[in-house]
């Protein structure tokens, strides 16, 4: 006889911490836990079994849960994730939003600079279908994880193989970034799991995290009605500078995320 939902959760909720044991479970049987504890008498399907045997084997080494069951959520939807691309965070569905909030229901060209799984580009484009979108990204492997989210997202947005804005047709009206903005200085203050899974060409950058800001800064063209990158919580007053230097006539500012930390420069031409 095959083990039922319930057993599952909670031999994983003497193994793992419980956010842990939480988030396996409902990936799993894509039901909330509050469902599992009060019910669960459903047995382990054959898929169900291998999954989950998969998973723990990779979750015990500290393979990030997201790619254990290859997606992860941004924005309110789901995105197919691997190892060539990062993880989305929540922190950059606030920049998502800030754009939205400005430029919701224009219609206007976007450029997503790095583009990784597309999170960013794929949702301003679902969220503003006006929007004209073009995501690029260094990585062949990160642009075929993008492409297949934008297939099952049925998002139509243009992707170019491009280092920074190199191979793109300018101008834009909108130009948004999360870049690799980690410095090397900063390894031992970020995960194992981090360190040892994900990208490392989609999270550090040399000159102390600053490179691609300024390249891609200095590359743009023409006068883009909004310039947002997100950052890291202490660069905030290097990229404004790079942002008024470039754009004199910008409003420039940051804007705090969740935690209270700077996390959004802007410069806004309009």
């Amino acid at each position: 006889m095959r083990k039922t939902q319930q057993q599952v959760r909670q031999e994983l909720e003497r193994q793992f911490d419980a956010s842990v044991a939480r988030y396996i479970v409902e990936e799993l049987f894509q039901c909330s836990y509050a469902e599992l504890i009060h019910g669960g008498t459903i047995e382990l399907t054959e898929r169900e079994l291998t999954v989950l045997q998969r998973v723990l084997e990779r979750v015990k080494e500290g393979y990030p849960l997201q790619y254990a069951f290859e997606r992860a959520y941004f924005y309110g939807y789901t995105f197919y994730v691997n190892e060539h691309v990062l993880i989305p965070r929540p922190e950059t569905e606030e920049l998502v939003y800030f754009i939205l909030q400005r430029f919701g229901k224009e219609q206007l060209r976007v450029l997503d600079i790095g583009t990784g799984s597309g999170a960013i580009a794929l949702t301003l484009k679902l969220e503003n279908p006006k929007f004209e979108v073009t995501a690029t990204d260094i990585s062949t492997e990160a642009l075929q994880v993008a492409q297949r989210n934008a297939n099952a997202l049925e998002a139509d947005i243009q992707f170019v193989q491009s280092d920074g804005l190199t191979s793109v047709e300018q101008p834009f009206d909108i130009i948004v970034s999360n870049p690799p903005y980690i410095s090397e200085n900063e390894k031992s203050l970020m995960s194992e799991s981090t360190l040892r899974y994900e990208p490392h060409l989609a999270l550090f950058a040399e000159d102390e995290g600053y490179a691609l800001y300024e390249q891609w800064i200095h590359a743009i063209e023409g006068n883009p009605r909004c310039v947002a990158f997100e950052i890291g919580f202490a660069q905030k007053e290097r990229v404004e500078q790079m942002l008024r230097a470039k754009f004199p006539k910008a409003v420039v500012g940051t804007e705090r995320d969740m935690h209270g930390k700077d996390r959004i420069v802007y410069a806004l031409l309009d």
